[in-house]
């Protein structure tokens, strides 16, 4: 990854940012069983918080858009937490 792809997110209001938290761990828990272990994890522990912070990153894009009012469609692509996630959003027609 270069710098130049890094986004940056400052100034999140700290309710905002503690309810992607609980959000993004509450789907990593009840997730856990249909999630597919691709990095060999034995501790369900670690599963656990590797889950919530691919979910934390997801959500904080989502609100980086949302506050910068980039048209990033999230909804079409939502998949329920037992079916394998295809696609994360859509931007100008693309995936």
């Amino acid at each position: 990854m270069k710098e130049s792809e890094i986004i940056i997110v400052n100034d999140i209001p700290s309710q905002v940012y503690y309810s992607i938290i609980k959000e993004s761990v509450l789907y990593a828990i009840i997730s856990l069983p249909f999630t597919v272990n691709r990095m060999n994890i034995n501790s369900l522990e670690h599963r656990i918080e590797n889950i919530a912070k691919g979910k934390i990153a997801e959500k904080l894009f989502k609100y980086y858009c949302e506050i910068n009012s980039i048209p990033a469609d999230f909804n079409t692509t939502t998949t329920p937490f037992y079916k394998v996630d295809k696609r994360d959003f859509i931007l100008n027609g693309y995936e």
